[in-house]
């Protein structure tokens, strides 16, 4: 037997005496999600050349409206099992499949080769994020990378609603010498 001086938790009842205080159950991941929705209004349009990518915990968000998502870190490589490129909702909410974790994206041009990408491998890792000029979320993640001849290169995400498909784009920002641009999905 409850007394009504106490919620449904057996703690004391900070409402009006008599009354029961009932709790929403919160979801799995919903204080994540908020934290990345904070950190997302914080990294809007911010410079982010120089940040540590070991100590820059901010995350960017995509939703596909059915429970899928794709998110990941702004700079530095995945550190989350659920950090992915297309997870889909199988079951919502719970029942989640990642099938496209993430990438490796190169740019060669005459000066050399660079990667826009950050992986961490066993033994080696890679640091595309050094070239990595802006970030944005509005209206959806897109990433401003300028290398050292200069050449400006923009990528964009996007997921679009009621479909658990996502779409990246990559575009030159300056005409110069030829670039080639490698993708490769895992």
């Amino acid at each position: 037997i409850m007394r009504r001086d106490y919620d449904v938790r057996g703690r004391r009842n900070k409402g009006r005496p008599g009354s029961v205080n009932i709790r929403r159950p919160v979801t799995p991941g919903a204080r994540e999600r908020k934290e990345c929705m904070a950190r997302r209004r914080a990294t809007t349009g911010s410079t982010l050349r120089g940040l540590d990518p070991a100590t820059d915990a901010r995350e960017w968000l995509e939703t596909d409206g059915l429970g899928g998502f794709a998110m990941g870190r702004v700079v530095g490589p995945r550190t989350r099992r659920y950090h992915g490129l297309l997870v889909a909702a199988t079951t919502p909410p719970t029942g989640r499949v990642m099938l496209v974790s993430g990438f490796d994206a190169t740019v060669e041009i005459p000066d050399g080769r660079w990667s826009l990408s950050a992986q961490r491998y066993v033994g080696e890792s890679t640091s595309g994020d050094t070239h990595l000029e802006t970030f944005t979320q509005d209206p959806w993640p897109t990433w401003t990378f300028r290398l050292p001849d200069g050449t400006g290169l923009v990528h964009e995400l996007f997921m679009r609603a009621g479909v658990p498909q996502v779409f990246l784009s990559w575009r030159l920002l300056t005409e110069t010498a030829p670039v080639c641009l490698t993708v490769r999905p895992f």
